[in-house]
């Protein structure tokens, strides 16, 4: 069970690195913003769905590999990274990432529609709702690399 749990966290730590600072700018980077937004948007749904999975698998194995009355600080700690991880998978699967799709095809419809106050207008929302969903982003990155602090550590390679 601890290989699965192990396994589980880093597939899920690897993917929101590799997403974050390998594809997503590569992509923004090779295509115009408009198929860079038509890319994302099929990949969003994805990745999100195997946000909650390893989530719920990290937690299920969690428990099963530490029982309660065998806690101390850092299973205290860890567990709560987790929860944290996991509300941050569901707020940005559930929230902000669909709301910042619905601003970008708004955005789209203005540009094709030549209204350029709907255009700056949806800009600015979509910066905003962009900043938000990074910012949770990057609470992730974080929570997850303390996590991996606290799970590695003290291992000999």
């Amino acid at each position: 069970m601890k290989l699965f749990h192990l396994f589980v966290f880093v597939f899920w730590y690897g993917m929101l690195l590799y997403f974050t600072f390998i594809s997503s700018p590569i992509l923004y980077f090779s295509f115009p913003i408009h198929e860079f937004g038509i890319i994302q948007s099929k990949l969003f749904p994805s990745y999100y769905f195997i946000n909650y999975i390893c989530g719920i698998f990290l937690l299920i194995t969690f428990g099963w590999i530490h029982p309660l009355k065998q806690w101390n600080r850092s299973s205290y700690l860890k567990f709560v990274l987790l929860i944290l991880m996991m509300a941050l998978a569901l707020i940005q699967g559930t929230w902000a990432g669909p709301h910042a799709a619905q601003i970008l095809a708004v955005l789209h419809t203005a540009k094709h529609l030549h209204n350029q106050l709907a255009v700056n207008e949806a800009s600015h929302q979509f910066a905003t709702a962009h900043g938000i969903s990074s910012l949770i982003n990057l609470g992730m990155i974080i929570a997850s690399s303390i996590y991996f602090y606290y799970t590695f550590r003290g291992t000999e390679v």
